[in-house]
């Protein structure tokens, strides 16, 4: 049996060609085909976060997901694709109109096949993240 696999993952500061350095969180995540992939998030830079514990702080929401997703993907699907399919059975099945009308149902399926789906269908859902 394997044992667990908790990761703590890296912090350090990156310079930057201009503006002032920033903080960077690394960990690993497995992919779908099994192998262990390396990836990193920016914080923020060492003006906004000062210290070294204010940096662990601010990746503390990176590293619980880097450790929840270890292993067999648990808790979140693997791509935005499975994540619609359940949000279909589940949330808006076709037999049943409680909750939502009918209309409304089958709008949020064209946009969802029509539109979401083409452009991310295929992505994993915390790669995705709206523009400010």
């Amino acid at each position: 049996m394997k044992r667990p696999r908790y990761q703590f993952g890296s912090l350090y500061t990156e310079s930057r060609k201009s503006g002032p350095d920033v903080w960077v969180y690394r960990w690993r995540e497995t992919n779908l085909e099994g192998r262990r992939q390396l990836r990193k998030q920016i914080l923020g830079t060492v003006q906004e976060i000062p210290t070294q514990d204010d940096g662990l702080r601010a990746a503390e929401t990176y590293r619980l997901s880097a450790n929840r997703n270890t292993g067999d993907h648990t808790g979140t699907p693997p791509t935005l694709r499975n994540l619609i399919e359940h949000y279909k059975l589940k949330e808006m099945p076709m037999d049943n109109h409680e909750g939502k009308r009918r209309s409304t149902k089958l709008n949020y399926l064209s946009n969802l096949d029509n539109h979401i789906l083409p452009r991310w269908g295929e992505h994993h859902p915390a790669r995705i993240a709206s523009r400010d």
